[in-house]
């Protein structure tokens, strides 16, 4: 079952002066999100690579909180970008943009990959089983995270430090295997070309998840 804490009983674990980040890191969210544009896309043209960094900036959005923080020296308590309303405003904006403004680019994109880019945001932090989220604010203003990890956190964003490289290194192994699943294409191209592919691919997968889970939190 998933671990509620009170909102007022709860200590942030995420530092902004101090630059630790106990989530996903932008690495893995980049990843992830180029693989959900590639779903039914390639990267062939100019065009082809904005909607894929629009899908990216789509998938760090709930993380705009550090440039409140970095711009204005504000903090937000409770980190209201990391909930479910938030997401889907996010995605709604980016399908209105669609329809509206960017229509003749995004005119092969379906509406619900815009709300899987944002959406991603929560999934992949909730994965790490550290960050308690304010999931369902304003409804409720408890937070939530799973009493278990299996990805590993950026911990303290410092080029110096050397569990940064280690955690995303771990990172990539598990989320690699995973964005080639979300991939159709890349995944239908591995396996039919290369078949002994598959197993590497899942036992990449299942050592990757039990390093990740292994880790201390």
């Amino acid at each position: 079952m998933m671990k509620f804490v009170a909102f007022e009983q709860s200590i942030y674990v995420t530092d902004f002066k101090n630059g630790k980040h106990y989530m996903s890191s932008i690495v893995g969210h980049a990843l992830i999100n180029s693989a959900i544009f590639g779903r039914k896309h390639e990267i062939k043209s100019g065009g082809a690579a904005f909607m894929c960094m629009f899908f990216i900036g789509l998938g760090i959005s709930p993380d705009m909180d550090y440039l409140v923080y970095w711009v204005f020296d504000y903090q937000i308590e409770p980190r209201v970008t990391h909930s479910i309303l938030f997401c889907f405003v996010i995605g709604l904006i980016a399908s209105c943009a669609k329809k509206f403004v960017l229509k003749n680019t995004f005119i092969s994109v379906s509406h619900g990959l815009f709300y899987m880019a944002s959406f991603s945001h929560l999934i992949l932090d909730l994965l790490v089983g550290v960050h308690p989220m304010p999931l369902f604010w304003p409804i409720n203003s408890n937070l939530i995270k799973l009493p278990f990890g299996i990805l590993p956190s950026a911990g303290h964003i410092d080029i110096k430090n050397i569990y940064l490289w280690r955690n995303i290194l771990i990172e990539l192994v598990i989320l690699m295997p995973v964005s080639m699943l979300i991939s159709c294409k890349l995944k239908a191209i591995l396996f039919q070309r290369y078949k002994a592919m598959r197993y590497v691919f899942y036992i990449t997968l299942v050592v990757g998840m039990f390093v990740g889970f292994s880790l201390k939190r």
